[in-house]
């Protein structure tokens, strides 16, 4: 992997973004020589662990050695996804705007559509309702479902995700971001507030005054609605680094809402919030010893996968075998998220670059 201080002086087009970014990659004049990357690819990879362990849930099967873990929230982690994701766009656009598209479409495509692929696998083999252990699966009634979702529509002209690929409402708003983030990245701060403020009225309007529609069950886009405050965050903490101001009021902004005002808060939302909060507004004050640079960037990396493949898994292990334990499809889930990263992730990235490099105007087209 090439330090911040290589890439300085032969930067490449980043092919990251989103919820999986290489540190390298997306160095920027304002960024150089910092371990912000580094300690952004571990931070991922953390919360990518939180929401794996926490959708055990779903299921009744959280061992209770790691309870204390699931308790700090899948939902909430996504959250703190979104505030990367867009301080991580952010950087990518303030490096290139050329390909920007191409670039997010070979990051996370490839991984989702084989994940798409594994959801459908369960319907296969056990028809269309199932019982996985205390989570009922029930298959959409019509074909659109799938096409839907693979083309990121799940949640905007369908009725939330299909029930084996659960996480992957969170990819509605993730893709609306990157659509408008050129635009978004533009706009001056106190336009930026002004969506920002709208998104959160709509959020913790429903959560104060009706039932905070669970997001993997919501249409017309309300999802994204409800949640790009969260994304625009992240733009306005990258656009303000080093202001102790901006970082702290966005920190507390988020760990309120979503540990005070969501019906999956729990005890530990706001502390372990303002903690994970913190670490991505002070990413860049931060210093990581050489020793676990690499682990750090690998587990970035490795937490797309995770991401993208535990529950099918989960969906798979449960009806297969009723009397599996969480420890038992937690090994799964895991060895099938190592698996996709190296059969799947890194063969079609080092794909891409090597394109890129070959045809670099198939890259320059979409600006």
């Amino acid at each position: 992997m090439r330090t911040a201080t290589a890439t300085k002086s032969k930067a490449a087009a980043p092919l990251a973004a989103g919820i999986s970014l290489s540190a390298g990659d997306l160095t920027t004049p304002k960024t150089a020589g910092g371990d912000q990357w580094v300690v952004l690819g571990a931070m991922r990879f953390v919360l990518a662990i939180v929401v794996m362990i926490g959708h055990l849930d779903m299921f009744d099967q959280v061992p209770p050695a790691l309870r204390f873990i699931s308790n700090f929230g899948a939902y909430q982690a996504v959250f703190v996804f979104f505030a990367i994701s867009g301080y991580s766009i952010s950087a990518s656009l303030e490096r290139s705007t050329k390909g920007f598209y191409q670039r997010r479409v070979n990051r996370i495509y490839p991984t989702f559509l084989f994940g798409m692929v594994v959801a459908v696998i369960p319907f296969l083999l056990f028809g269309p309702e199932f019982d996985a252990q205390s989570y009922y699966v029930r298959a959409p009634e019509s074909a659109w479902a799938f096409v839907a979702n693979c083309l990121m529509l799940q949640g905007i002209a369908m009725r939330g995700t299909i029930p084996t690929f659960n996480p992957c409402w969170s990819l509605q708003v993730e893709c609306v971001a990157y659509l408008c983030a050129p635009m978004l990245c533009k706009m001056k701060d106190r336009v930026l507030v002004a969506i920002m403020a709208i998104s959160f009225l709509a959020y913790i309007g429903r959560g104060v005054f009706g039932d905070l529609q669970d997001p993997p069950t919501s249409m017309y886009g309300i999802a994204t609605i409800e949640c790009i405050w969260a994304w625009i965050a992240g733009v306005l903490i990258y656009r303000h680094m080093g202001s102790e101001k901006v970082a702290w009021s966005i920190t507390a902004l988020i760990a309120w809402a979503m540990g005070s005002l969501t019906k999956f808060a729990s005890d530990f939302s706001p502390a372990y919030l303002i903690g994970a909060m913190g670490i991505v507004t002070h990413a860049p004050m931060i210093r990581v010893p050489e020793r676990l640079r690499k682990l750090a960037l690998y587990g970035g990396d490795l937490s797309l996968s995770i991401y993208l493949i535990h529950f099918q898994i989960y969906c798979l292990v449960a009806r297969a075998f009723p009397n599996a334990n969480g420890w038992e499809m937690l090994a799964c889930a895991t060895l099938a998220s190592f698996a996709v990263l190296h059969l799947i992730d890194r063969p079609y990235t080092a794909y891409a670059k090597r394109a890129s490099a070959k045809h670099p105007e198939q890259l320059s087209a979409v600006t």
